[in-house]
């Protein structure tokens, strides 16, 4: 039977509303669809005048059933909407039973990052604007989430250094500054001329992501509309298929790398491999470090700084790939200089003591004084 949701009824109303993101509401009601029809409710009327029994013994049923074919966190995510649309309708369950069915958190898939290598492929493959999503994420770390809500004020650029700050998740609670490389920002630059050059009047709250337009066509290029995160998530499925990085596969079993956030690890790892300081990747990536949350404020440039260490790493390119290895055979050259250097002086202290002690002994003070009588001569 065919599931109706009404988005004018009040249960709806006050479910959508007490969510704040949109990625959130698209999944928890993508969660409620699918438990009423396992259940066979056909409106949220149905649901919310069934009986609290029956109703608590089809969502446990539910939860088992899923488990067969999803991860645990994909069970967590359904059980969760459905139990906020409960809790916004006043229906009382019993939670901690419903949750114990979930089970044991395991790992179905080992997951893995992106390499450099399969990163630099899918530069090569992509157009202009899915070059600069690539970057961004793998440089920066941020989320899939946090993309479609920038806008060109949220952005800062560093001219000394090259780089755009982000003002990620701006006037909320979650908050916080981060950077890109400058090989992400030179693709920005370029992505931003791209459409100035076909008719966009950019300004502050124009979005740093638009949809795709066709460029002949001056309306279309003149009116942006923002870029959604299902379909950022559906350009990067097509580039990996094409590229044979991922496989297509009819199925929804969970792969080894992740579309998406495989990238925010790759900035992580990276960073943590650059030495960053801890607190200050955590800050970075939009982390909680709890109480330091309120007491710990450090300055943009401070926060620039740290993140600095991290951009050899962070940049894909061939050319800074290049780059690093020849600044590394700087490194050992100059290491082997040093220790040249080191020797060269050892030698000549040795060179100077011998010399000193030759000296010494061609010294009259030195000399062994002569043994015997002196006899003497008559007048």
């Amino acid at each position: 039977m065919p599931v109706t949701i009404d988005i004018e009824s009040r249960p709806y109303k006050l479910f959508i509303s007490s969510l704040k993101s949109i990625h959130t509401k698209n999944a928890y009601v993508a969660a409620l669809a699918d438990f009423m029809k396992y259940a066979g409710i056909t409106t949220l009327g149905e649901f919310v005048s069934m009986e609290r029994r029956k109703l608590q013994d089809l969502l446990i049923d539910f939860v088992i059933e899923q488990r067969k074919s999803l991860a645990y966190s994909s069970v967590s995510t359904k059980l969760s909407g459905v139990i906020r649309f409960c809790e916004m309708s006043d229906i009382e369950l019993n939670r901690r039973k419903i949750k114990s069915f979930l089970g044991e958190c395991r790992r179905t898939v080992k997951d893995r990052i992106y390499t450099r290598e399969e990163l630099q492929l899918l530069l090569q493959n992509s157009g202009i604007r899915t070059r600069v999503l690539i970057l961004l994420l793998v440089s920066s770390g941020m989320r899939i989430g946090a993309v479609s809500g920038l806008c060109l004020k949220h952005l800062k650029k560093w001219d000394d250094f090259g780089v755009y700050q982000f003002t990620v998740y701006e006037k909320s609670r979650e908050e916080y500054t981060t950077f890109c490389t400058s090989e992400c920002s030179r693709e920005i630059d370029a992505y931003l001329a791209h459409r100035k050059r076909f008719g966009e009047r950019l300004n502050g709250e124009s979005p740093l992501f638009r949809d795709e337009f066709d460029i002949t066509d001056p309306l279309s290029a003149s009116s942006p509309q923002r870029v959604t995160h299902e379909s950022i998530r559906a350009q990067f499925a097509r580039v990996l298929v094409s590229t044979g990085i991922r496989r297509k596969v009819s199925t929804k079993e969970r792969k080894e790398l992740m579309l998406v956030h495989s990238m925010r690890k790759y900035a992580n790892t990276a960073m943590i491999g650059a030495g960053v300081n801890s607190i200050f990747k955590e800050l970075l990536l939009g982390h909680s470090i709890r109480l330091d949350d309120a007491y710990f404020r450090p300055t943009e440039r401070e926060l620039l700084l740290e993140y600095s260490k991290a951009i050899p790493a962070l940049t894909i390119g061939e050319t800074t790939t290049m780059s690093m290895k020849i600044r590394s055979l700087e490194a050992e050259k100059a290491e082997e200089i040093v220790r040249l250097r080191d020797a060269l002086t050892v030698t000549n202290d040795l060179v100077t003591e011998m010399r000193q002690e030759i000296e010494d002994l061609k010294s009259p003070s030195r000399r062994q004084p002569v043994t015997g009588r002196l006899v003497p001569t008559s007048p």
